[in-house]
């Protein structure tokens, strides 16, 4: 035998062994069994009523944070930023166009003014 089939027997015979001694019990022991029973699921409730609104106001807080600090503009604008270089990379213009880049820009802002 396995060890797995070694456990799996021991804990198949513990069962056996435990419903034969349960169906034994008197009323009187099964009573006090079912009471201690009772009183040991109540005690697993929390301690603390308040702590899910907390953890729940916690965690609303967090996503609230996180949505704002994705979509905030000055993240966007740098990618557009990085759009502009990637232009100015992929551009046919010789350098000396951008040498004169703002004397170009003087100029169509002169010419929308007149």
């Amino acid at each position: 035998m396995k060890e797995t089939d070694q456990d799996q027997a021991f804990v198949e015979r513990a069962k056996r062994l435990l419903e034969q001694g349960s169906d034994a019990l008197d009323a009187r022991t099964a009573s006090r069994l079912a009471v201690i029973r009772r009183q040991a699921l109540e005690a697993e409730k929390p301690a603390i009523p308040w702590l899910k609104p907390v953890a729940g106001l916690v965690v609303t807080c967090a996503a609230v944070l996180v949505v704002y600090f994705v979509t905030r503009h000055p993240v966007q604008k740098e990618m557009v930023a990085d759009l502009e270089d990637i232009e100015l990379l992929s551009a046919s213009e010789s350098l000396e166009f951008y040498d004169e880049l703002e004397f170009y820009g003087w100029l169509a802002e002169a010419e929308g003014a007149g």
